[in-house]
C-alpha cells in the first residue's frame, strides 16, 4: 500500500487483514514497514508527532 502523507511525503507499506470474530463483521488491517528502512523512519516521525508534549516541572511549579 503506498500512502502519500502530507508531513512525512510517501510511505510504502505492508498490510495483512485480520478477520474478527463474527460473519460478517469488522476486519482488522495491520499495516507494517521494512525494518531499518526509509519507510519504517517516515513511520517513526509520525509516531512522534501523535506524542503530546509534557508540561515541563518548572511550567507546572509556576500554576
Amino acid at each position: 500500500m503506498r500512502v502519500d502523507h502530507p508531513l512525512v511525503g510517501e510511505v510504502n507499506l505492508d498490510w495483512d487483514a485480520c478477520l474478527m470474530p463474527g460473519a460478517p463483521g469488522p476486519v482488522l488491517i495491520v499495516c507494517t514497514a521494512e525494518e531499518g528502512g526509509s519507510d519504517a523512519e517516515r513511520l517513526q516521525l509520525l509516531a512522534g508527532l501523535l506524542i503530546a508534549p509534557r508540561p515541563s516541572s518548572e511550567s507546572a511549579r509556576q500554576r
